[in-house]
């Protein structure tokens, strides 16, 4: 089966250490690619957004899976969200 040509590749970081005392952490394509990445190399390369499947350019290291700024922004807003709803049910003494 031919690997199929892309421009844009879905990056996520994988060891390819042989032991368990080393690590070589790279980011590989997972669009049925062939493609491998330094992580040192990452930042400034495009890839499709694990969140929402658009493109973006990496700006930083990130832990496994690249996402866009608007996916990281709409999920820390979630969270906080999710807190003042929290803090409203203890205020009305629901939870504890």
């Amino acid at each position: 089966m031919k690997n199929k040509k892309h421009d844009v590749h879905k990056y996520k970081k994988v060891d390819l250490a042989v032991s368990k005392d080393e690590s070589y952490l790279v980011f590989r394509c997972m669009l049925n690619c062939s493609h491998y990445i330094r992580e040192d190399l990452i930042v400034g390369k495009e890839s499709i957004c694990w969140g929402c499947e658009t493109p973006f350019v990496v700006r930083t290291k990130y832990k496994v899976k690249p996402k866009c700024d608007n996916c990281i922004n709409r999920r820390e807003a979630t969270n906080v969200e999710y807190k003042k709803a929290e803090d409203a049910l203890r205020a009305a003494g629901v939870i504890k």
